[in-house]
């Protein structure tokens, strides 16, 4: 079965306008986490740490427009992706979602990596102004493999 972009329930439930993708690993993953989105995260997301705790990569043309900004130019980003690092937890992040960033192979490997262990994802909507809510979520590498072919185990569904 062919996998799905990782924000296929919030688009199905029509939610957003954000898109986010959340898991957290065991906490002894860290050093491995981090190592692991350097070596495979998506080649058009530049790594960009402003801050020491978070490892954070921006999606290319949002990274210029955040480069122009610290230049003190007028250069607004309402469009972009992130991925942060902190510790043991991932962050994915579609500032106004609806593109997709070719991210869902990096989150479909995290999944089937055997140096880690998933202990809990989610896939949450919302944005400024806008209700937000969880559009599916789940614990352990396997439901989040059924998540992205389409499929959920028993007891675990997107909320309707």
């Amino acid at each position: 079965m062919t996998e799905l972009p990782w924000f296929w329930a919030i688009t199905d439930q029509r939610q957003g306008p954000d898109f986010a993708f959340w898991a957290t690993f065991a906490p002894n993953d860290a050093a491995q986490l981090a190592t692991f989105i350097e070596r495979y995260r998506p080649s058009q997301f530049i790594r960009h740490s402003a801050n020491p705790d978070t490892i954070q990569y921006w999606d290319a043309h949002a990274y210029g427009k955040l480069q122009a900004q610290q230049r003190g130019e007028d250069a607004p980003i309402w469009v972009a992706a992130t991925l942060d690092v902190r510790g043991h937890e991932l962050s994915i992040y579609h500032h106004m979602g609806g593109q997709d960033y070719h991210d869902t192979p990096l989150i479909n490997a995290l999944a089937h990596a055997p140096e880690l262990t998933l202990h809990q994802w989610r896939v949450s909507y919302g944005g400024d102004g806008y209700g937000g809510g969880d559009a599916a979520q789940g614990t352990e590498a396997q439901s989040l493999v059924a998540y992205l072919k389409g499929n959920w185990p028993s007891g675990e569904r997107p909320p309707t």
